[in-house]
């Protein structure tokens, strides 16, 4: 039974972050029905399947019923799996947010407000992300059968072990580059693939580079090391671990109970444990399967030893969901689509943006954000969207002039492409659309005038997918693929060499 609740709840997890992606793309075919209907829109865009989905859900909302009531609810779920808002209270991942902070040098109150409903869920249960609410975690144990098939049928896979300690390495290497602007987290993190991946698919029909990475991750604990990456290598478990390493949920184990020679707990446990020696530590996700698997019952959930600091925090964690408690009720959401906290622009459709930045520039907060939707084969409709404000008083930049000038990236540099003039905001923010015809890499400059003096600001976008990074990055995760699956062979063949030449006896 328990694993069945736990399944129902990754399920139930991958179902919601759909449902809002749904809701996000028919905002957005919505706030476009004056050029076309929904309907014709959705068929054009998406094809038969998705556009009936959209019909049936278009339809609900125009009963007579909802007139007035269904629309507003388009906004009160938005983002994904690593950063959600849900009515009205922000949920960001940890390890993502201190990333943010770190490359942003600014302590964006909202998005640090969004931090304590996890991180009091890590303190009381640990690692517990991983093995109940992560949806690749799903996709690792369906694929985790599919290698005891193998296994089963002889096929020749390897299971190379690694230090346990790799992945603090990767999560500090990350970390410390965050400090030089340089942002991995959003494109190495299963869990926020899975959800862009999702998002960039309903939104434009096709999958992106982080297919290639979901598949190669796949691939490497299906065919080279079982539950490689989470044991080993994964900077959000190394936090997680880190972080909740006084939890006070845990596994404990009567180890008196244990039948002799019995270690089906052991065989069990995904992060390669060993419970049916106690031998346990900050790496368990209380998923419960040493529980499951035990045929005496030996193995149980059990509270810390810190049982009145639990009642504290758990009181604490309950107070987040009253209607009083104001601080997760902050009216400009803390979601993102990468990194950076969402500014709170007025307009969600799409809610997710493709780029978003924030920078600290003269005293002021200039956060930039780009959502994109390709509106055919060749063009792409672009919105980007400045907003700024005083970092002391929190005051917007309104009723003021700023220009934006896009600059497109080539072999032989920079070349202006397209700028908008702005005598003044439009509902405090600062929007620019545009219809570009090609993929391509811009350098976009906002410029803005405070007291006489000019205030520049500049931004990286990425228009689409541009073939030629594709192609780069396609080429190097198949080098990479390949040259581990050769490395851990060669490394499997030494070691059968060398077992042939040890003397017998």
């Amino acid at each position: 039974m328990l694993q069945y609740i736990r399944k129902i709840i990754q399920i139930s997890v991958i179902a919601v972050i759909f449902v809002i992606t749904i809701m996000s793309y028919y905002g957005y075919l919505l706030s476009a029905r004056s050029q076309k209907d929904v309907i014709d829109m959705a068929m054009e865009e998406n094809g038969y399947v998705m556009s009936y989905l959209y019909a049936i859900i278009h339809k609900i909302a125009s009963q007579p019923v909802n007139a007035g009531e269904f629309v507003p609810y388009l906004d009160v779920f938005k983002g994904g799996i690593w950063s959600i808002t849900l009515f009205d209270f922000n949920i960001t991942d940890p390890v993502m947010a201190i990333a943010a902070t770190i490359a942003s040098k600014v302590f964006y109150i909202p998005l640090l407000i969004s931090l304590i409903i996890p991180l009091v869920f890590i303190l009381i249960f640990g690692r517990a992300f991983c093995g109940w609410i992560c949806p690749m975690n799903l996709l690792f144990e369906l694929n985790e059968k599919i290698r005891s098939q193998l296994e089963r049928f002889n096929v020749p896979i390897l299971n190379i072990s690694m230090a346990r300690e790799y992945k603090y390495f990767v999560l500090f290497s990350i970390l410390t580059l965050s400090l030089f602007g340089i942002h991995l987290l959003p494109y190495i993190l299963p869990y926020a693939l899975v959800s862009r991946e999702l998002y960039h698919y309903i939104f434009y029909s096709t999958f992106s580079f982080g297919l290639v990475l979901i598949v190669f991750l796949l691939l490497f604990e299906l065919m080279v090391s079982r539950r490689g990456w989470c044991k080993y290598l994964c900077p959000g478990g190394a936090f997680f671990s880190l972080l909740g390493f006084k939890r006070l949920v845990g596994i404990d184990v009567n180890t008196k109970a244990c039948p002799q020679q019995c270690n089906l707990c052991t065989e069990a446990c995904p992060r390669g444990l060993e419970p049916h020696k106690n031998i346990i530590g900050i790496e368990c996700d209380n998923c419960g399967l040493c529980i499951t698997k035990c045929p005496a019952s030996a193995i149980n959930y059990k509270l810390g030893s810190r049982v009145q600091g639990s009642r504290v925090i758990v009181i604490f964690f309950l107070s987040l969901f009253t209607t009083h408690y104001s601080l997760l009720t902050v009216s400009h959401a803390a979601h993102s689509k990468i990194i950076n906290p969402h500014a709170g622009a007025q307009t969600h459709y799409p809610q997710n943006p493709s780029e978003e930045y924030i920078i600290e520039k003269d005293g002021y907060l200039v956060n930039f954000s780009v959502f994109q939707h390709k509106q055919s084969d060749s063009t792409i409709r672009v919105k980007a969207v400045a907003i700024i404000k005083e970092k002391q008083t929190g005051e917007p930049y309104i009723g003021k002039p700023l220009k934006m000038v896009f600059y497109k990236k080539s072999i032989l540099g920079l070349k202006e492409d397209m700028k908008f003039d702005f005598e003044k905001d439009f509902e405090k923010r600062y929007p620019f659309y545009a219809n570009i015809p090609y993929e391509a890499d811009f350098k976009v400059n906002v410029s803005f005038n405070d007291k006489g003096k000019e205030i520049n600001v500049e931004f990286p976008l990425r228009v689409g997918e541009p073939k030629s990074n594709l192609i780069f990055l396609g080429s190097v995760s198949f080098i990479l693929i390949a040259s581990i699956i050769a490395v851990a062979y060669l490394k499997k063949k030494q070691q059968e060499a060398k077992k042939k030449a040890a003397p017998v006896g």
